[in-house]
């Protein structure tokens, strides 16, 4: 069994043997929709410190919002835009949303 709490957002990177082995695109999103919430992406180079001591990171604000009426049921994902920069950081990005309903 796999246990997550309800409203989770987690973000996944493509399989990989080993980090860096590729570029971390389309990135996965596996929601599990339940009432409003939110998760705060962080990223930076993954290799220097200069997240620490340059502010070199970005950060992307994703939210969920579950809708649930009698005849309807609906979830509005929201991924805003990526605040920051760092070197290495991807000019566009793709995502793939698996919703666990």
């Amino acid at each position: 069994p796999l246990f997550v709490r309800a409203g989770a957002i987690i973000p996944m990177w493509p399989t990989m043997r080993y980090p860096g082995e590729r570029k971390p695109d389309p990135l996965t999103f596996d929601i599990y929709p339940n009432g409003n919430s939110s998760f705060e992406l962080y990223e930076d180079d993954g290799v220097t410190r200069e997240a620490l001591s340059a502010d070199a990171f970005a950060r992307t604000l994703v939210t969920c919002q579950s809708m649930s009426q009698a005849s309807d049921s609906r979830v509005l994902l929201t991924v805003g835009p990526s605040v920051g920069e760092y070197r290495g950081k991807p000019l566009m990005r793709s995502y793939v949303l698996q919703a666990q309903l």
